[in-house]
């Protein structure tokens, strides 16, 4: 698709991109359905830092399955986390910490990098 701009000798011409869907499954340790999560798409830099916008999410149904539509081309860290970990955080303001200052919950994220 082109555009016309109005200007001699300037156009504009519109790619569109492919966009995925990930989709899947929680289980919890007995293998059972959880819905008890969230699942979040962060958007990882060329250097492999994570970008501090742009995430996706998806909530967990009742038989433990999410999918994220409309993901762009990319890197991601793909986290699952805990409900409850984020209606704290949502409550303080903050990640809850332990006693000696390390965050709470990071039993509860996974962070595996896909591609």
């Amino acid at each position: 698709m082109t555009a016309d701009t109005g200007v001699a000798g300037i156009s504009i011409r519109l790619l569109s991109t492919p966009l995925a869907r990930v989709s899947g499954a929680i289980l919890n340790s007995q293998g059972l359905p959880s819905s008890d999560f969230y699942v979040m798409l962060a958007p990882l830099r060329d250097d492999g830092a994570q970008t501090s916008s742009g995430g996706l999410t998806s909530d967990v149904d009742a038989a433990g399955k999410f999918a994220v539509g409309k993901v762009p081309p990319g890197t991601y860290n793909v986290e699952v986390v805990a409900k409850a970990r984020l209606e704290e955080i949502a409550k303080s303001g903050r990640p809850a910490t332990n006693v000696d200052g390390a965050e709470s919950g990071s039993s509860d994220r996974e962070r595996p990098r896909h591609r």
